[in-house]
């Protein structure tokens, strides 16, 4: 047999090969002789032997290192490098917030806060005073009434003025709250109903200056942005308004809120993952394409760890009516397109069945067009066309042993594209979207930024965050008494559900059966079970009580389903 490099690739020899080899080359000298382990002529093979074979693995290392499907570790890293692919580092989530408290207060660099649920520490990363000329969001409060005095507030240097001819507070704030309303947009402002008034940028980003009259007003607090890092590397989500704890208290500083979701860090590319981005990077040299937006979003923003890429490549503007629950028989759908009620369809065991009817009974409405989204194979999503100004409204299921809520969704506009990213910076996302989208095609997303061509004119791009769908795991365990349940069981089924919940990326339905593997695999899971049920559920906010379910939970092509230990319950029988 041929060993070492063969039109079939790589052969080594073993040691057991290597032994008998070397065994019959000494008996071929000296005839018949003891090669027992214990023998002088068995040690002396046995010590020559195991020299070879291991310069036969590092030989196999080396002929599998030059391979990126092959190669591990410092290895792969060096194959990947020949197309300019780097492996990514453990990074921190970075998020900016909002310190709130009294004017000209000074919070040093390294001020520690927390997200509330998951009790990730974040902390500050340069000296901030809280100060009027740098605002994301104020309070702001009547004293006393001033009848004729012109009550001024200043934003961004334009006065805004009422000139009071009221009695009580509470109606100077709303009179002065409807003239700033009524003056600009930049700012959001909401009459507090108590003599006092807030202002909050409405990008939730840009900071802008204020200033108020200096009799008969007063600031309650100033919110001034400062940048936060988490102290941890990894995948650490920070949702807006989660970063609220202060850990290391300041004289003058009341609290601490993010107005918007963190930049989530990752851990450090895996092997695996390194592999799969070497693939998507040969398409780097295009653009224009889906596939090829996404991996100049990946390979070239720096912190950008997860890109989808939704497209509408129609003519045709239309709703998504998306069903976030199974259906179940004997519930009935109700609802209206432009007012009108379509008809009434009850849901049976069929599934396809009820699906058809659903779009039969809204095509009878008239000029409106209906069909089954066929990227949704479980027949829950229907997509509207808007051949007119198409409003789906009061949609409802009712009756049943349960109920299937649902919402209506505005797809991306005609000729658009909506890329959904998580991590990397915003005005970074959005000069490489506009390097690489197709002439005279819209972007479309909840996220926007202006940016410059090389003529001198503005664009505004946009593009979306992921909405986090916050999930929960239910195992409820029967042991095998023939068996010994481990101590830290429970422990290690936890860690394998969130390993696993973790693997979702952004419009990933999270599997049911994919969590069985976290109790009965071989070398992962757990002894001692006889048998397990698990239930999953999602909430908008993490610590919403759950509606647990026994089937798959869809995630809309926008979401992402976040996983935390403290939402993974394990029950003993």
């Amino acid at each position: 047999m041929n060993y070492g490099i063969t039109s079939d690739g790589f052969l080594k020899k073993s040691l057991v090969i290597l032994k008998a080899e070397r065994e019959d080359a000494l008996r071929a000298v000296f005839g018949e002789i003891n090669v027992d382990a214990a023998s002088v002529f068995g040690q002396m093979i046995g010590v020559e032997t195991k020299t070879q074979a291991d310069i036969w693995e590092l030989l196999e290392i080396i002929y599998h290192s030059m391979s990126p499907s092959s190669a591990e570790g410092v290895l792969l890293d060096n194959v990947c490098q020949y197309t300019g692919i780097t492996r990514l580092a453990a990074s921190k989530t970075e998020v900016v917030g909002a310190l709130i408290g009294d004017s000209l207060t000074s919070v040093p660099a390294g001020t520690l806060v927390s997200v509330q649920e998951t009790k990730e520490i974040f902390e500050t990363t340069e000296l901030k005073v809280i100060d009027k000329t740098d605002v994301l969001k104020t309070t702001i409060e009547i004293d006393d009434v001033a009848i004729l005095y012109a009550y001024t507030v200043t934003i961004d240097g334009s006065p805004y003025v009422y000139v009071c001819n009221v009695l009580t507070v509470e109606d100077v704030a709303s009179n002065l709250v409807a003239v700033i309303d009524a003056g600009q947009d930049a700012v959001d402002v909401v009459d507090n109903l108590d003599g006092t008034f807030t202002l909050t940028i409405a990008d939730k980003r840009t900071s802008f200056s204020v200033d108020i009259s200096p009799a008969h007003m007063s600031y309650v607090n100033l919110g001034t942005p400062v940048d936060f890092i988490a102290q941890n590397t990894g995948s650490i989500i920070c949702p807006a308004n989660t970063m609220t704890v202060i850990e290391t208290p300041v004289a003058g500083l009341s609290s601490v809120v993010n107005l918007l979701d963190g930049a989530t860090g990752r851990d450090q590319e895996t092997d695996v993952e390194l592999r799969i981005r070497r693939k998507e990077s040969l398409k780097v040299v295009g653009a224009g394409s889906v596939e090829a937006i996404m991996a100049r979003l990946s390979q070239e923003v720096e912190g950008v760890s997860t890109v989808r890429v939704i497209e509408n490549f129609t003519l045709i503007d239309s709703q998504r009516l998306i069903f976030d629950a199974a259906f179940v028989t004997g519930n009935v759908i109700n609802g209206k397109v432009n007012g009108i009620a379509w008809i009434q369809v009850p849901f049976n065991t069929n599934h396809d069945l009820t699906a058809v009817d659903l779009v039969a009974a809204i095509d009878a409405l008239t000029d409106v067009s209906c069909i089954l989204d066929p990227n949704d194979t479980d027949n829950r999503t229907f997509i509207i066309d808007k051949v007119v100004d198409v409003n789906v409204t009061d949609v409802a299921v009712t009756g049943g042993a349960s109920q299937a809520g649902s919402s209506v969704v505005d797809s991306t506009p005609p000729k658009s594209f909506e890329a959904v990213l998580v991590g990397g910076d915003e005005a970074e996302i959005a000069q490489k979207i506009w390097e690489v989208k197709p002439a005279g095609i819209e972007t479309f997303g909840t996220t926007s930024e202006t940016i410059t061509d090389s003529q001198g004119i503005d664009h505004v791009i946009k593009f979306s965050r992921p909405v986090y769908q916050y999930a929960h795991v239910k195992v409820s365990l029967t042991l095998n008494p023939e068996e010994q349940f481990p101590d830290n069981g429970e422990a290690v089924i936890q860690q394998n559900i969130l390993d696993i919940g973790n693997l979702n990326s952004i419009g990933d339905d999270i599997i049911l059966q994919k969590f069985y593997s976290a109790i009965f695999d071989e070398e992962t899971g757990v002894d001692g079970v006889a048998s397990a049920d698990i239930e999953l559920a999602v909430t908008a906010n993490p610590l919403d009580s759950p509606a647990y379910l026994t089937s798959n939970i869809p995630i809309a092509p926008t979401e992402i389903a976040v996983f935390d230990l403290t939402r993974i319950i394990i029950l003993i029988l």
